[in-house]
């Protein structure tokens, strides 16, 4: 009897001691600060479980920012636009840059560009009107991708009067329009309109340092002269750009972004053999109403979507996102930030979307302004088609330890791949949002840890090293693309044991060619899911 008391004792201390250790590091240690159990945060659904955006709303980041920032008057590379002006100043469409080697300026254009710079001028509506238009540019752009245009507008759209790209050195601009009667453009149609736009593709410019300029375009003495018939002709002023001197073009907003497509959807559709989700969840489907003006987005090869619908793969990058409100911080908290959300990806090898996520954060007590963007340039790629549940941990990196709210960004963002036929998909939806503080480390994640790729040196040259954690035995894909989506190199394709691996990238494409300078996406494919990380060449 006394061996069995024994037993039980000790039994029971165990228990005990199992029962403390599980209260010290269970999620009683941790606070939850949005969503989780117990609560309809995150789960974007009413009690009667009817669709509630709970305060998060839509973001199209691929809305560009205002053009102003995109032009102004500099004295950058205008001294040969009119070399009898000591410090010459003219219109400058370019940005502030970090140099790419020595030899490059601070200065340069980026990728994705649509910017214009424009001006008009009141005329008889009734009456033809006649225009040149004159001035000195010089053009640094990518040739044949990237370009200047010389447009005027009509009531029909605009007219390119004029292309320039690559190099052009102190252009002489000497451009002629007519407009008829019915075709001005301004609200009131008595307005002619002109303006200069420069425009980029998404890759090879100075943001990636593989096409170094100080600027995509200067322009100065910029003159336009109209005549209508029975009325004196007008030379209109010269825009000098000189201090003092009247300043007649001004930038305009060209491009306004994708879409936001960002909205709620219930009884959505999958391919998961496994789970189904019938609640609300937000998707980026284009049903040709959430968008104004835009089609539907019919489907080509996976049709389970709501009326046959997928996500938008139109003219330009998606990156169309969700925002949360404004999450309170602890007064002088510490610890780590682990946001868990449900995912369901089902990718395709052309046109695939990626999630990624951010952070903002703003160290205002009233969590009103401030607000600072902070993400990782990783995209989570699921193996699908698959629901997942992600768990990542926000480091300082994202969450710096003054921050006072957080707000949570989950975005998906479209990457062009080159390859043949045409694949689509309603994917992803998200859902059940769930944000925690405690003392977490990204080593504590399961999710984050079973499939893990990083390079390093990050940027590099001329070799930089993919490293990458397997949870079990698989088949590891690695292949390199340019900024463009083309196919570079692929590094390796066959089977990996579990645990780390690398394999290094020297620069070369499949036919042993040394690669320009420029950002590259490395994409890690395996059973397990795919992960994509951009690395950058500097040399």
């Amino acid at each position: 009897m006394r061996y069995v008391a024994t037993i039980i004792l000790l039994l029971l201390t165990v228990a005990t001691t199992a029962q403390t250790t599980t209260l010290r590091t269970a999620p009683g240690d941790t606070l939850d600060l949005y969503g989780g159990p117990g609560t309809l945060e995150g789960k974007f659904q009413t009690a009667t479980g009817d669709p509630d955006p709970q305060g998060w709303v839509g973001v199209d980041d691929s809305a560009p920012p205002p053009a102003a920032e995109f032009w102004r008057i500099s004295t950058n590379g205008a001294a040969n636009l009119d070399p009898g002006v000591p410090g010459n100043h003219a219109w400058w469409c370019g940005q502030d840059l970090p140099a790419c080697s020595p030899s490059d300026s601070a200065w340069g254009y980026g990728n994705n560009w649509n910017v214009a710079l424009g001006t008009s001028r009141t005329v008889d509506p009734d009456r033809q009107t006649d225009i040149t238009l004159t001035g000195m540019l010089n053009v640094d752009l990518e040739p044949g991708y990237d370009m200047c245009l010389v447009e005027a507008m009509t009531a029909a759209g605009a007219v390119t009067l004029l292309t320039l790209d690559g190099i052009q050195t102190a252009h002489s601009l000497n451009e002629t329009f007519t407009w008829q009667p019915g075709d001005y453009p301004g609200d009131a149609a008595d307005e002619i309109q002109v303006r200069l736009r420069v425009i980029s593709d998404g890759g090879w410019s100075d943001e990636d340092c593989s096409h170094p300029t100080a600027g995509a375009l200067q322009a100065d003495n910029l003159q336009l002269a109209l005549s209508q018939p029975g009325l004196p002709p007008d030379p209109g002023p010269v825009e000098t750009c000189e201090p003092g001197d009247p300043v007649t073009w001004t930038p305009v907003t060209v491009a306004t972004g994708v879409g936001n497509f960002a909205q709620l959807w219930t009884d959505l559709d999958d391919m998961d053999p496994d789970q189904d989700n019938h609640s609300p969840q937000w998707a980026f489907i284009n049903d040709g109403l959430i968008v104004p003006g835009l089609d539907p987005s019919r489907c080509w090869t996976k049709c389970y979507g709501p009326d046959s619908l997928s996500v938008y793969f139109g003219d330009g990058s998606l990156r169309s996102a969700i925002l949360s409100p404004a999450i309170a911080l602890p007064e002088n908290w510490s610890g780590s930030l682990r946001l868990a959300f449900d995912a369901y990806q089902d990718p395709a090898e052309c046109y695939p979307v990626y999630l990624t996520w951010a952070m903002l954060t703003t160290t205002d007590p009233a969590g009103e302004v401030g607000w600072v963007e902070n993400r990782y340039d990783f995209m989570l790629g699921g193996a699908g088609p698959e629901y997942r549940r992600w768990e990542l941990v926000a480091d300082q990196q994202m969450v710096p330890p003054d921050s006072r709210h957080v707000r949570i960004k989950l975005q998906a963002h479209h990457i062009g791949i080159w390859c043949w036929g045409p694949q689509d998909s309603p994917a992803p939806y998200l859902d059940n949002v769930h944000l925690q503080l405690g003392p977490l480390a990204v080593s504590d994640v399961p999710d984050l840890a079973e499939f893990t790729v990083s390079a390093a040196p990050n940027p590099f040259n001329p070799t930089v090293v993919i490293r990458w954690n397997l949870p079990r035995d698989d088949e590891v894909a690695i292949k390199i693309h340019d900024a463009r989506g083309r196919l570079v190199r692929q590094l390796r394709s066959g089977p990996a044991s579990a645990g780390p691996g690398q394999v290094t990238w020297r620069g070369r494409d499949d036919a042993g060619q040394g690669v320009a300078t420029g950002v590259y996406f490395c994409r890690v494919e395996s059973a397990v899911g795919v992960r994509m990380i951009k690395v950058t060449l500097l040399k």
